[in-house]
Parts: C-alpha cells; sequence; structure tokens
C-alpha cells in the first residue's frame, strides 16, 4: 500500500519529495513502536487487546486518509495504520511460536498465513484499483476496510477459534 500513499502524495497533493519521506516515515516508525510495545511491555494475553484497539482506530482513520490533506494529519494515520498491521503480524508470529502441539501448530500457521494473505491482497486490489484508468486513491484505500474488518471479527470472536483457547489454558 506504500506505493498508493506515495502516489497520493506525491502527484494527487503535489508534496515535495522530503515531505513524502516523512511522510511515509512514520508508517515505518509505527511498525517499530508496536514491536517495541509489544515486545517489551505487554503480556501475550493484553497483546490482543491493544491489536483490537489499534485495528479499530485504523479502520476509522482509513476515511480520513482519503478527505486530508494536511501533511501532519497524514503522519499521524500512518503511523496508526501501521501500528494496527504491524501488531497483527506480531500477534499471529506469537501466536504460533507459542504453541507446540503439531495439530494446533497448524492452526496458528494458518491464522498467520491468513494475516499475510489479508495484507498481500489489500496491497494487490489497491495498486491495481490505482492503476486502472477508473480507479482513484478513494477507490483503492477502500479494499483495505474488508481485511481490517476481518482482523477486527477475528480478535471479538477470538474465542470461537480452538488455536486462541490453547494459549489462554
Amino acid at each position: 500500500y506504500s506505493l498508493i500513499i506515495i502516489y497520493r502524495l506525491y502527484e494527487e497533493l503535489t508534496f515535495e519529495a522530503s515531505v513524502v519521506g516523512m511522510i511515509m516515515a512514520c508508517s515505518g516508525i509505527g511498525g517499530i513502536v508496536a514491536a517495541l510495545i509489544i515486545d517489551r511491555f505487554l503480556s501475550f494475553e493484553n497483546t490482543r487487546g491493544m491489536l483490537l484497539v489499534a485495528n479499530v482506530v485504523s479502520l476509522l482513520g482509513i476515511p480520513l486518509v482519503t478527505v486530508s490533506n494536511n501533511p501532519v494529519v497524514l503522519g499521524a494515520l500512518l503511523f496508526i495504520l501501521d501500528v494496527g498491521w504491524a501488531s497483527a503480524f506480531i500477534f499471529s508470529n506469537n501466536l504460533r511460536d507459542c504453541i507446540t502441539p503439531n495439530e494446533l501448530l497448524g492452526r496458528a500457521s494458518s491464522l498467520d498465513g491468513a494475516v499475510f494473505g489479508l495484507g498481500t491482497l489489500y496491497s494487490m486490489g489497491a495498486v491495481a484499483l490505482m492503476l486502472d484508468h477508473l480507479g482513484s486513491f478513494n477507490a483503492a484505500l477502500v479494499v483495505s476496510i474488508p481485511a481490517v474488518l476481518c482482523l477486527i471479527y477475528t480478535l471479538v470472536h477470538y474465542k470461537q477459534f480452538k488455536v486462541f483457547n490453547i494459549v489462554e489454558q
């Protein structure tokens, strides 16, 4: 999705390259912050809560990225979006690493693959829409909403997924 964001900032909003670089750096910093918070300050059980909050905020922030022209607001929104996605990847990887029985490891790996697949699907769909002559940045960004909704649903109803129940026992 970085390609679409850069396209929007540089082509549609005509920001200078240095401003685009600073805004994109906010996205990278969001991923680093998510990793540090999850690794250093949160137990595995609390990670789910952070992930849920980050993705709800990300979901609410997606429409703002399409309407905001302020570089500071865009940088803050990209920071939050990256915290949500990075925490999803970290959570699913931690889950896989915490499980030892083979059957459960397979389920955790499936969840990890699903999270990665959602991110990849979003990126490919967003770029495809952006490159299409009828597509626009707004249409491309909307592709991310179902992916974030899937993550939120999984986190809210996590007890229905047996792999989560085993970790809590």
